[in-house]
């Protein structure tokens, strides 16, 4: 099963129709599990770090299901639009309640030999690398904490407007073309 997360706060959004055509192209090879941090009650990290104890949040919310799904996966796809520089707020604060994977997978070296293949679509506004460069940063060391390795990603730039990606040359090819890779390589 490959768990699909939107980080869009924007229902059918560029990202939201790059994660739609990615997991589109896996959906006859393997299960997908769709999660739309949207709908989700997630509370902030209270850094408490009660996690590194026995690797669980305290937080009473809906972090536990998204803990399942993630766990019960064997691959990772993550769907966010780029703003400053970076990934939504919704992702960030998942992000941020990885700490009990850090712990456990990081921290205390416990790490599965069963590595998970990770994959990040992204689009924003920005033309210059860099914006693009530190939102990846941030989705590779999520996987590391995730014990996942950041297979690859695919960014479409300069898109300002809700449905610019269609505006795109071959961009549906495109986003085909990278989910046959990472299916292939990794034979999910």
């Amino acid at each position: 099963m490959i768990t699909a997360i939107y980080a869009s706060h924007r229902e059918g959004g560029n990202t939201d129709k790059m994660l739609d055509i990615f997991t589109d192209q896996l959906n006859n090879k393997t299960e997908i599990k769709k999660i739309k941090l949207i709908n989700y009650n997630l509370n902030l990290c209270k850094a408490c770090l009660d996690c590194h104890q026995d690797s669980k949040c305290i937080l009473n919310d809906d972090i536990i299901t998204l803990y399942n799904d993630i766990d019960q996966a064997d691959g990772i796809l993550i769907s966010s639009p780029i703003y400053f520089a970076s990934v939504t707020s919704a992702l960030k604060i998942l992000i941020d309640r990885a700490e009990p994977y850090r712990a456990k997978y990081v921290l205390n070296d416990q790490a599965s030999s069963k590595i998970k293949p990770g994959f990040f679509l992204g689009a924003g506004s920005y033309q210059t690398d860099i914006f693009y460069k530190n939102a990846k940063e941030i989705i590779i060391n999520y996987f590391h904490s995730l014990n996942t390795e950041y297979f690859d990603d695919l960014f479409f730039k300069g898109l300002k407007e809700k449905d610019d990606l269609s505006k795109v040359d071959f961009y549906e090819e495109k986003i085909r073309q990278a989910a046959n890779r990472y299916y292939n390589s990794f034979n999910l």
